[in-house]
């Protein structure tokens, strides 16, 4: 269990040494005042409300926030605590290189955090360091005059030699100061161009020049502030990330801008080459990287634009055996794309290419996302003639799949036409998918469940399978229809099937067994929606047990129940009623006996086989303004 602990303080003081020369002391330049670096801290810790005799065991931890986050320091030491739980520290004493002054180099806050054992673990919140005020002045140590050193540099001048009595009133000759010896600058530089690189291992002009407060590789004027001009095929700027770990990129880019993007490239060559190149050997990096965090407007993540006709607008790739990505993209604009490529090349090329060469596993395209109404991939074409295609795939493997849909909790592939509208459409074979196969087997097949289980098919041949429940809210046409099931007497080895029963009517069929009282009469009480669906009702009664040559229906339907009457007191009945379907639905869509077929469809047939016609089963389905009705509106069916 954690101990409880009644109260505690905190505080800390930073020690800081200034050394300063004496004028009456002439002391060498290099010689060094050394500033101890040990931090003293003084606090105090009650646990139960009393204070641990001997020492207690602590750990000391600094921040960069005053909760969460790793530590950037920790040191571990045995405190002795006073009668009153108080105590002082030095930290960094257990440690050779005591508190490393890198951690307040950054300018930014440090939180202490003291952990005591006693014997449990306690942690005491967080308190902020504070600097005496003195030493707020060392921040500036780093600094000319408020200006980073690499902004001076001193031209040539002569070696005044050493500095005489008459200098120091000493008597003595000494070692000059660093600013009376300057060192003369040589170089590749201009009055105007100073070179503060230079290499001469590497491939034509690329030195490093500063010039008016821009710096310039491989040019000696540079117009921004950093103006690259390179000359080895890469455009302007190349990455290379040859980590085998981790998350580096090749190159990185960001942009806040809503019109802008993470990264840039544009290529004019009219063959070969790419806008932006980028290669990562890393197996969790990426070839190129782009992040666009806008939430608004259309910037991206990563744009490409080629208008070579064997270009692409963005090409990555990844070598790496496992894992990793060839172009990856990623925006939290709702109206961005993480990637996005235009191609506006009149013939071939394509705006985003993707190729996998693996021999095992590997997408030529992936695409993911988290958005209830997003696409892992989105693909459209704009054209409004020829044969585009939104998505196109294309596999040449004899156990993959042109295109591959997989969803874990929806629909994996769909598809949708939106060329329709309420004045008329045409209609087209395959109006959201097209399937075929020119060697039969199956068209279209459906895998589900745990143990991949076929659940529906389509064969070549028009044959359909449904492992499920099949729900159609229109009509049905058919050339005949039965039931199929396992056979009661025999479930293991047979079938048995009985067909429909037919009627040129939309007949609804309802039956029962009536016992009749002590009159010979009884009453049929039918369902409450009954003369609401239907109507055109006829009977018929069938005595059992005894002849009742006298039984009849004394009253027809009304209030959903009709009587019979004439039978033998306490004889039994059985009654059957139909009526004719006169709903809304019903109404709408009554089905005609017999029609003509239409003028594009005479001469053909729906089953030509069995006419002895040659060709296979004719497809029917032609343009029509609106299905189910002719071109005059007239409602229209086939008869099967």
């Amino acid at each position: 269990m954690r101990p409880l602990y009644k109260s505690y303080s905190l505080v800390a003081c930073f020690l800081c040494s200034i050394a300063v020369g004496s004028a009456q002391q002439p002391q060498s330049v290099n010689t060094l005042t050394v500033v101890p670096k040990l931090v003293h801290f003084a606090g105090s810790f009650h646990s139960f409300g009393e204070s641990p005799a001997g020492p207690v065991g602590a750990t000391f931890a600094i921040y960069s926030e005053q909760e969460g986050g790793a530590p950037l320091w920790t040191e571990d030491q045995n405190v002795e605590l006073d009668a009153n739980g108080n105590y002082t520290v030095l930290l960094g004493a257990t440690k050779n290189a005591g508190v490393p002054p890198e951690l307040f180099a950054a300018g930014e806050a440090r939180w202490l955090q003291v952990k005591f054992y006693v014997p449990s673990e306690v942690d005491l919140p967080r308190v902020l360091l504070v600097s005496v005020p003195y030493a707020m002045k060392a921040s500036d140590a780093d600094t000319l005059g408020g200006k980073p050193a690499s902004a001076f540099a001193l031209a040539a001048a002569a070696d005044h030699g050493p500095v005489t009595e008459s200098a120091t009133g000493s008597g003595e000759a000494v070692q000059p100061a660093f600013g009376d010896r300057r060192p003369g600058l040589t170089g590749y530089g201009t009055a105007n161009y100073i070179p503060i690189w230079k290499s001469t291992n590497t491939i034509g002009n690329s030195n490093l020049f500063q010039a008016g407060g821009n710096v310039g590789i491989g040019t000696q004027a540079p117009g921004s502030i950093l103006e690259v001009d390179g000359n080895n095929g890469q455009g302007i700027i190349s990455g290379y990330n040859a980590a085998t770990s981790g998350y580096g990129n090749g190159v990185y880019g960001q942009s806040a801008s809503p019109n802008g993007s993470g990264v840039a490239g544009l290529n004019y060559s009219t063959s070969g080459g790419n806008g932006v190149y980028g290669q990562s050997n890393s197996p969790s990096g990426h070839g190129m990287f782009g992040s666009n965090p806008s939430t608004s407007g259309y910037g991206n993540g990563v744009y490409g634009q080629s208008a070579s006709p064997n270009g692409s607008g963005v090409a990555g790739l990844n070598y790496s055996t496992s894992g990793g990505n060839g172009v990856y993209g990623q925006t939290v604009s709702p109206e961005g794309n993480g990637v996005n490529g235009v191609n506006n090349a009149a013939s071939g090329g394509n705006g985003v290419q993707g190729i996998s060469n693996a021999t095992l596993g590997g997408a030529g395209v992936w695409g993911q996302s988290t958005s209830p109404t997003g696409s892992g991939v989105a693909g459209i074409n704009s054209s409004t003639s020829g044969y585009g295609n939104g998505v196109y795939g294309q596999s040449n493997s004899p156990a993959g799949y042109g295109v591959y849909g997989a969803n874990n909790a929806g629909v994996a592939v769909a598809g949708t036409n939106q060329t329709c509208s309420s004045a008329g459409c045409t209609l087209v074979v395959g109006t959201a998918g097209q399937f075929s196969t020119a060697v039969g087997g199956t068209i279209l097949s459906g895998i589900g469940g745990s143990y991949g289980n076929q659940v529906f098919y389509v064969d070549a041949s028009g044959n359909g399978y449904f492992a499920g429940n099949l729900n159609v809210t229109g009509k049905v046409t058919k050339g005949s229809g039965s039931f199929k099931i396992d056979h009661p007497l025999d479930p293991a080895n047979k079938y048995l099937s009985h067909s429909f029963v037919e009627s040129p009517d939309m007949k609804d069929v309802y039956d029962g067994v009536a016992r009749l009282d002590t009159k010979g009469e009884a009453w049929v009480d039918l369902p409450d929606y009954f003369e609401a669906l239907n109507g055109e009702f006829r009977y018929q009664l069938t005595a059992i047990g005894a002849p009742a040559p006298r039984l009849y229906v004394a009253r027809e339907v009304s209030q959903n129940r009709f009587k019979i009457a004439g039978g033998r007191p306490g004889g039994r009945v059985s009654w059957q009623v139909t009526g004719i379907r006169h709903d809304a639905y019903a109404n709408a869509h009554r089905i005609p006996v017999t029609e003509d077929k239409p003028a594009a469809e005479q001469g053909s047939y729906l089953h030509p086989d069995v006419y002895g016609q040659s060709g296979g089963t004719q497809n029917l389905v032609r343009t029509n303004p609106s299905p189910g009705r002719n071109d005059s509106g007239e409602e229209t069916s086939r008869s099967r």
